[in-house]
């Protein structure tokens, strides 16, 4: 059994390979991190046992490569940074010699640092947490975002805690029991990498077909070190991709996106078909699959990167990506970029895909999307293959179930539409559509984007009738009060600031307020200041938006 300071003086330096995940907990690891460490300040002549570790240690190197580990080795060094940072604070901008021994052996000595994380994280993380300068280097990706709140987290978790305390807590997690594995080559880390990871572990479907890979390539290449080097290059690209677009789509779907993209088939979503595949084949045959899949998967993260980013440029990206994708829908979205669609098909297509969207989320319905539009994605593949990518089919298919009255294709046509938006939608949908309908108003002077965390929605007629009389919203059954109050017509949306100001009080109050989205000056214009903002007008104003909806879904 180790010390974790131990591992810090069995190696010069450790490092976190590329090829291997960035750093991914979140609150409710780093939370359990802590209570942990605080549990055992009482429990003297008890070490905390933090877990097992895995290092590839090179020929003639005194560098230690995580290949299990790397998000607990990551936390402990933000943990002790601010520890340290605390601690000084506390003592005269000094550390006692203990715990100055501990810093130079674990943090930094002299400008050499001891540990550092993935290459395109490593900038930040040296900033923020082993120098503890503040903000020169703005977060870009999710990764980096984590290591700022581990960073913040611990900082006001430590804030109250007594010196004595938090010299425990340095003692508690350096001396906290550890058990390790080093390996000198790359065939016995992979062994022994795909062994940590089926025992107890909970690895994605991404990782476990990662682990599948090199497994494989490790039992059938004959040339292992260059075809290792390959899926490592590869996933080393992957991961930095991962750590940009994962707030959006995580990295099991895009796993199964490249297995639809990758098969031809949008009803393809199970990595089961990557292990028989593998299992089918020889070994030649093996490996040429593991490489085009592996290629495969890259290039769809990148495309997928591409389409995010593009979200900056193009509110019609903006508005589908805000609405939510299917992951069947992914496939077309891969298309574009990999087909090289131009700037109208990408358009049209998008705002196509849209229409569906927005039916699917509205109405419902058991219907299966692959069913209706999967052989429209062979089409859409072949024409590509063909030389000559043609997006029509899809087009022509959406546009004709929005018509259709037919049982099997009428599921998410126009009459199902109007009738399910009448009827109410939920509050995310609600504000997608007054969303839309804001930035319809053709006298904008920019284009009002969309931010789920700073947009709220207002019931105009509130749901509790205030005790104020009059309170000029006048009077409803309850049918009436069902049908009226949750309608599109009586939403509104409003900033959160805004909302939590004007609380349920009277309309002739909210309606002083109402003076900064057009929709908001649309009410304004509807009523009086001293006028009823009632049934008559709900009424109106939701035809007003129903209508709008179908023309710009027509």
């Amino acid at each position: 059994m180790e010390k974790v300071k131990d591992l810090f003086e069995k190696f010069d330096y450790i490092k976190v390979p590329d090829y291997q995940r960035a750093y991914s907990w979140g609150d409710t690891q780093i939370e359990q991190f802590l209570l942990d460490i605080k549990e055992y300040i009482d429990k003297k002549g008890i070490n905390y046992y933090i877990g097992h570790f895995l290092f590839e240690k090179k020929d003639n190197e005194k560098i230690g490569y995580v290949i299990d580990g790397q998000q607990r080795l990551t936390t402990i060094i933000i943990f002790l940074s601010s520890v340290f940072e605390k601690i000084e604070k506390l003592n005269n901008g000094e550390l006692a010699p203990e715990e100055l021994n501990i810093y130079k052996s674990i943090i930094e000595e002299n400008g050499k640092i001891k540990f550092s994380t993935v290459d395109y994280d490593n900038k930040l993380f040296k900033e923020r947490v082993i120098y503890r300068e503040k903000g020169i280097i703005k977060p870009e990706t999710q990764s980096q975002n984590r290591i700022l709140d581990a960073v913040e987290y611990f900082n006001k978790k430590l804030e109250k805690e007594t010196i004595e305390n938090l010299i425990n807590m340095v003692k508690i997690i350096t001396n906290a029991s550890c058990t390790l594995n080093e390996v000198l080559n790359q065939s016995e880390a992979v062994q022994m990498f795909i062994y940590q990871n089926d025992r107890g572990k909970h690895p994605t479907d991404l990782e476990i077909i990662k682990s599948l890979f090199m497994y494989n390539i490790h039992d059938c290449s004959d040339n292992k070190i260059n075809d290792l080097n390959y899926i490592k290059e590869k996933f080393e690209t992957i991961y930095k991709n991962i750590s940009y677009i994962e707030k959006l789509v995580n990295e099991n779907d895009v796993l199964r996106i490249t297995l639809k993209t990758y098969y031809k088939d949008l009803n393809e979503s199970s990595i089961d078909r990557i292990k028989e595949d593998i299992n089918n084949n020889i070994a030649k045959d093996k490996l040429n699959f593991i490489k085009s899949f592996t290629e495969e998967l890259e290039k769809n993260f990148q495309y997928l990167k591409y389409f995010f980013e593009d979200e900056k440029k193009y509110l019609y990206i903006h508005s589908i990506i805000t609405l939510g994708i299917n992951i069947d829908l992914y496939p077309f979205i891969v298309g574009i970029y990999r087909f090289g669609i131009n700037e109208d098909d990408k358009k049209k297509l998008i705002e196509s895909l849209e229409n569906l969207l927005i039916r699917m989320k509205i109405i419902g319905s058991r219907a299966y999307i692959t069913y209706r539009i999967g052989d429209t994605y062979e089409v859409f593949v072949k024409t590509y293959e063909d030389g000559n990518v043609d997006i029509t089919s899809i087009i022509n298919r959406i546009s004709n179930m929005k018509t259709s009255t037919n049982y099997w294709w009428g599921h998410w046509n126009n009459d199902k539409l109007i009738a399910s938006i009448e009827n109410g939608v939920n509050g995310n949908i609600a504000k997608f559509i007054l969303w839309k309908y804001e930035n319809s108003f053709g006298d904008r002077s920019f284009e009002f984007r969309y931010d789920k965390e700073k947009i709220n929605l207002e019931h105009i007629a509130p749901q509790t009738e205030p005790d104020t009389k009059p309170h000029g919203y006048g009077d409803y059954n309850d049918e009436e009060f069902t049908n009226l109050i949750y309608c599109l017509g009586n939403l509104i949306l409003l900033s959160e600031k805004h909302n939590k100001s004007i609380g349920n009080t009277t309309f002739y109050e909210k309606y002083k307020t109402y003076t900064y989205l057009k929709q908001q000056e649309e009410i304004r214009n509807m009523v009086s200041e001293n006028g009823t903002w009632g049934k008559s007008m709900i009424k109106k104003r939701n035809k007003k938006i129903v209508d709008f909806v179908m023309s710009y879904y027509k």
